[in-house]
């Protein structure tokens, strides 16, 4: 039998699910017509975890809203003006990036009439890992910004400060170089290409022996295109 705290738990975490017929985040109903027809899942290291078969709905949720996922799933959603205000306390910085979300590894769900639409992501160990699902792309772009790898974006990009695009500009003037090489792309030259997924989304690349050698990526296109003009002329 549920106790009251945990009666309020389960009615947080009911319908918050509309495409899931049993009405319960982490509930699925996978053998109708036996004795236990309810499962309850959670998603742990990556990966889909069973907790059990149930006789009932109900009795699956009480599983799931008794682990630190349930927990979790059944906590009041985080306004963007709290995520913004804890990544400032904890000393975090939620890093941008120009696709849907606004925010680097935090993607817009194909369902975004879900409760929770926004979900962050990373690559960990040569294998893409869900870190969950969040009501506003602030409080995903935080849990990255939590993990290992944010942690370790963020220091990448604070040991090194974007250059604008005049300053790009200015940089390739002192070297003698020219920003003439226009292309008919989205970036408007040629060896830059734009990822709008990454933080600072301008990858610039040479080619090599006949093959694209990629040499990183910039906040500005003109940034991409005067370490490419660089290596260009300076590489055999």
């Amino acid at each position: 039998m549920a106790t009251q705290a945990e009666a309020a738990r389960l009615t947080l975490l009911e319908g918050k699910n509309s495409t899931n017929p049993t009405g319960y985040i982490g509930v699925h109903l996978v053998q109708p017509g036996q004795p236990k027809p309810y499962q309850a899942k959670v998603w742990r290291g990556g990966k889909q975890v069973s907790l059990g078969s149930f006789a009932t709905a109900a009795e699956a949720v009480l599983c799931f809203g008794q682990t630190p996922e349930g927990r979790d799933a059944a906590k009041p959603p985080m306004t963007s003006e709290e995520a913004r205000q804890l990544a400032e306390a904890e000393g975090l910085t939620l890093l941008r990036a120009d696709n849907k979300t606004g925010y680097y590894n935090v993607h817009l769900l194909s369902n975004p009439g879900k409760s929770k639409p926004y979900q962050a992501r990373l690559w960990r160990g040569g294998h893409k890992v869900s870190l969950g699902t969040f009501a506003t792309a602030e409080e995903a772009a935080l849990c990255f910004a939590r993990s290992p790898e944010g942690q370790a974006v963020a220091k990448r990009e604070a040991a090194a400060p974007p250059l604008t695009s005049e300053e790009a500009r200015q940089q390739a003037e002192a070297e003698g170089l020219t920003l003439a090489l226009k292309a008919d792309n989205k970036t408007g030259y040629f060896g830059v290409y734009y990822n709008p997924s990454k933080p600072r989304p301008y990858e610039a690349r040479v080619s090599r022996r006949g093959k694209p050698v990629p040499l990183g990526f910039f906040a500005t296109a003109e940034e991409a295109l005067t370490l490419t003009l660089t290596l260009t002329l300076t590489l055999p």
